[in-house]
């Protein structure tokens, strides 16, 4: 973990956390930082602190200056995270410490917090530790239910599938209430007011069915996996009061003007708001192979994650590509010098059947 005082963050200091000694240890940290400038709007939301921070086999950490970090006293799940499973010392600390990924959400002006963590038991499979609560500055935790998102309603992408690639919160303000926004490999809202404290009498909606509905995604058209979410609430203007969001994903960005009155439904017969922002923001796949023709420069192929197979035959002369596959998930190519054919292997998902892989070929385009 590293830490800048430099106004323009040029200037970075190695910061000492709990590791194994004798090994280089990568964390993966998730801060909430409180800014000079913002502290004024977040000083009751940790009162005394600049930041909290999640780190990978460790837990949840707090800070009064981004460089000395102390452990909560009290976690989030409880026991989970105890002293005893996750040793706060670099001797003894243990990869079997039940966290590999976590989110912080804080509701801007208030004491009132949100956690949200993965992890890998031996299994193999990730696993949630839980969304939790907190509106005393981290000192106890109660539990959202998160029901809706376990038992999502689609073939698959529910729960935290991929939560060790994808996992995002957000807490917006609603007047006295707060609208909570789940990104993993679909996206989740929960409206939390009096009579729904803890998302229990009206769970996690499923905004986005991204392998859901007849056709895939149609209440929502949002790619899946979702990594980033921000908002903000307008004070003046023709949004003034409305919830404008921002949705980053495996497959762009994407936005809601009204996050209050446009995303409020689960179900693949009704419509949520959001729109596609990637038109002129370039290219936005995520290729995992790569081919090309051994003569001509032209002709390219492309396995792109979530995104299907594209191809062109005029990669020296036009920046376009077309699509060679109509299956979502991924395509890895080579090619063959003694045919005029890709070989490629293609492993895939149908919302009518189950995952399914195959070695197919493609002549080269002329």
């Amino acid at each position: 973990m590293v830490r800048s005082q430099a106004a323009r963050l040029r200037d970075y200091t190695r910061l000492g956390m709990p590791g194994r000694t004798g090994r280089t240890t990568r964390y993966r940290i998730r801060a909430v930082r409180l800014t000079r400038r913002r502290r004024h709007l977040l000083s009751t939301t940790l009162p005394r602190a600049n930041s909290l921070q999640r780190c990978d086999f460790h837990g949840f950490y707090s800070s009064l200056d981004g460089v000395t970090w102390t452990r909560l006293a009290n976690q989030p799940g409880g026991t989970g995270l105890s002293p005893a499973a996750c040793p706060p010392n670099s001797a003894s600390n243990s990869y079997s410490c039940p966290i590999v990924r976590g989110e912080i959400a804080v509701v801007p002006g208030r004491n009132e917090m949100y956690a949200w963590y993965v992890y890998v038991p031996a299994n193999g499979e990730v696993a949630d530790g839980g969304l939790w609560q907190s509106t005393n500055a981290g000192a106890s935790w109660t539990p959202i239910y998160d029901s809706g998102i376990t038992n999502c309603g689609d073939v698959r992408g529910c729960g935290v599938e991929q939560g060790t690639h994808d996992l995002a919160l957000l807490a917006v303000p609603d007047g006295a209430g707060t609208e909570l926004y789940a990104g993993a490999v679909n996206l989740y809202k929960c409206e939390i007011n009096t009579q729904n404290s803890a998302c229990g009498a009206a769970p996690f909606m499923n905004l986005t069915h991204v392998y859901g509905c007849s056709p895939a995604a149609a209440s929502s058209h949002v790619h899946p996996g979702q990594h980033a979410l921000a908002s903000i609430i307008p004070a003046s203007g023709s949004d003034s009061g409305n919830a404008l969001l921002y949705f980053a994903n495996d497959g762009g960005l994407y936005r809601a003007l009204d996050g209050f009155n446009g995303l409020n439904s689960g179900s693949c017969s009704a419509v949520n708001l959001f729109d596609n922002l990637n038109q002129n923001l370039g290219s936005m796949a995520q290729f995992v192979s790569f081919s090309q023709h051994p003569t001509d420069p032209n002709i390219l192929m492309g396995g792109a994650q979530n995104n299907g197979s594209p191809a062109t035959n005029r990669a020296t002369t036009s920046p376009s590509w077309g699509q060679c596959s109509r299956w979502r998930w991924r395509l890895q190519c080579d090619r063959s010098s003694y045919a005029a054919q890709f070989l490629c292997f293609e492993s895939r998902y149908s919302a009518r059947g189950p995952w399914r892989s195959a070695l197919r070929k493609w002549r080269y385009l002329h």
